[in-house]
């Protein structure tokens, strides 16, 4: 089963506030329209990049091993025998998580954070395949 990131609301201003200098772009007299061409595509290139990365976050869970996807840029497999716990956090590290509502996942490896949007039955999936998982709730 695909569990979706859940996305925080910040990140949908991030987007809108991305948008803000293709506009300035175009209702500014003083930049010629090659300029205003160029400028606006790579900032509508950097937001395509943004929102496809955004949406290509997931998790899944299928035939013992979970998969952590973050579009192009993150493609991890975890055997979920090997995960030894599941915390509930706020870290604010870098991580295939679209929102600080996160879980890190301690396995035999090491460790990552993500955040499922229903993480309440992100979680009973889990302890269904491995219910020797430790769990700690906030």
């Amino acid at each position: 089963m695909k569990y979706k990131s859940k996305i925080a609301w910040w990140l949908y201003l991030v987007f809108a506030l991305c948008i803000l200098p293709i506009l300035i772009i175009w209702l500014d007299p003083e930049i010629h329209l090659t300029e205003a061409l160029y400028g606006s595509g790579v900032l509508v290139l950097v937001n395509l990049g943004m929102y496809y990365l955004v949406i290509n976050t997931y998790y899944q869970i299928e035939e013992g091993t979970l998969t952590v996807k973050a579009g192009f840029l993150i493609h991890q497999k975890i055997d979920i025998q090997s995960i030894k716990r599941i915390k509930e956090t706020n870290n604010p590290l870098s991580a295939p998580a679209m929102s600080l509502d996160r879980l890190s996942i301690d396995y035999t490896k090491g460790s990552t954070l993500i955040s499922p949007k229903l993480k309440k039955e992100f979680i009973a999936h889990l302890l269904k395949v491995n219910p020797d998982i430790e769990v700690k709730y906030k």
